[in-house]
């Protein structure tokens, strides 16, 4: 049980209350993790970024990307190590903050997994990949968090 979270992503902090956290075990996903003040989130950029991010083991198994148009979050299993690729997009928008994720479990097969989302243009986000030894393991090998914008 978790009483309050405070993440730190990129120059923004931001505080929520919650009882449990998500259940990221599901391949594909998105929660609104709770309220939050946005007077102190990043100003709004008018183009989009793309951004990429690497699991951090020696042989990187893993690959996150955020693709702005459209918004896409994609897992990509690079490596075929028995673990699968999970990447999570973290942003705040309408006063809430919001987690979403994608799983790939299917082996290092040259293919990605996708998550279309819905993501106000300009808004900023933070990708991170990890890697996870089944759908109900510890996320290790994570990258930091990489910002973009949608």
């Amino acid at each position: 049980m978790l009483a309050g979270l405070a993440l730190t992503f990129g120059m923004t902090q931001v505080s929520a209350s919650a009882t449990t956290m998500p259940d990221t075990s599901a391949p594909s996903g998105h929660v609104v993790l709770g309220a939050v003040d946005e007077s102190s989130s990043r100003d709004l950029a008018i183009y989009g970024s793309n951004e990429t991010a690497y699991t951090t083991d020696a042989n990187p198994g893993g690959r996150g990307v955020f693709e702005h148009y459209g918004e896409h979050l994609k897992a990509c299993d690079i490596q075929g190590d028995g673990n699968r690729a999970v990447a999570y997009l973290y942003w705040v928008e309408g006063g809430y903050e919001h987690l979403a994720w994608q799983h790939d479990a299917d082996g290092a097969n040259g293919n990605c997994k996708d998550n279309n989302l819905s993501i106000g243009e300009g808004v900023y986000v933070e990708l991170q990949v990890c890697l996870r030894d089944g759908a109900n393991g510890a996320d290790k090998w994570c990258s930091s968090w990489q910002g973009a914008t949608a």
